[in-house]
């Protein structure tokens, strides 16, 4: 038990200390998504959107969610292949002085399809 309480301690210090930094890209900021230059993305013709219970599309998920805060199992943004880039436009101009890049953690997630999460990215 008192192990346990000297480990709550010291988490709850690392909270207070941490200072939150603005989230340039998110849509709530003002962020968007450049189409044009962005990946597309991957469509699953094995799921289908439906009108009137008839399939009109095959199922496709945004680019637009990785401007979401949301970050649990499900909610990414697949794209075809093993290799894709987005183009994030701010709505201002920033100086990054971080860059950080959440996905859900492994024990959260399968096994399998945590391998697929983005391993390297590049802030142009």
């Amino acid at each position: 038990q008192a192990v346990q309480d000297i480990i709550n301690q010291v988490l709850e210090k690392l909270e207070e200390n941490q200072v939150p930094m603005r989230d340039y890209a998110l849509k709530s900021s003002g962020a968007a998504v450049i189409r044009s230059r962005t990946s597309p993305s991957f469509q699953n013709t094995k799921r289908k959107v439906f009108l009137y219970s008839l399939p009109v599309l095959d199922y496709v998920r945004s680019p637009d969610l990785l401007l979401e805060p949301e970050n649990h199992p499900g909610n990414c943004w697949p794209f075809p292949g093993s290799q894709g880039h987005v183009f994030i436009k701010l709505s201002v101009p920033i100086i990054p002085r971080a860059v950080t890049m959440d996905h859900v953690s492994g024990a959260t997630f399968h096994r399998e399809s945590i391998s697929r999460a983005p391993k390297d990215f590049a802030v142009y």
